[in-house]
């Protein structure tokens, strides 16, 4: 798969991308936007993961790539949650090129190319103070569905986890 936009281009992870992917993952502000403080992350994880990830027909994971310099920007990641391919779980993350509107274009993009695929729906797990996101997803048009209360345990305290979704007639809206 790859996919282009005026800025970027999407390509498919490769075990190169260890390192950009080690690096995102392991700051303080990925771990406690997504993965928790506590979670583990090691180079050697992310090699394993990848690997993981390119022999699993249910698993779609993108480098996002800056056109101007070459130089890897973040990931898109999606998980097929039914055997047609028609609804997906999205996840994404940055490195340090933040505010520059990367991952709008990038998953506005990404979400055009597999809605004329032929995909249903895409869904989203965000935390309740993980604003950027919930507000990238809102512009993208993605709807609040549910809340798993008090569901994700950080810092000595529990915060909501919402679930979004966005449908095709949804994303055609913007």
């Amino acid at each position: 798969m790859y996919i282009e936009t005026e800025r970027l281009y999407l390509r498919q992870v490769t075990l190169n991308d260890f390192m950009y992917l080690y690096d995102w993952k392991n700051s303080l502000l990925l771990r406690k936007m997504s993965v928790g403080l506590k979670t583990n992350i090691s180079p050697t994880q992310q090699k394993n993961d990848i690997l993981s990830s390119l022999k699993n027909d249910y698993d779609l994971y993108t480098i996002i790539v800056n056109k101007s310099n070459d130089f890897p920007v973040g990931y898109i990641r999606i998980n097929w949650l039914d055997s047609f391919k028609k609804i997906g779980w999205l996840r994404f993350g940055m490195g340090d090129c933040r505010n520059k509107g990367f991952m709008n274009e990038a998953l506005l993009a990404t979400l055009e190319y597999h809605f004329n695929k032929n995909v249903f729906r895409f869904e989203a797990e965000v935390l309740s103070f993980n604003k950027a996101s919930l507000k990238l997803l809102s512009n993208l048009n993605f709807t609040i569905e549910g809340t798993r209360r008090k569901a994700h345990y950080q810092e000595d305290s529990y915060h909501d986890v919402h679930i979004l979704g966005l449908l095709k007639e949804d994303l055609n809206k913007i």
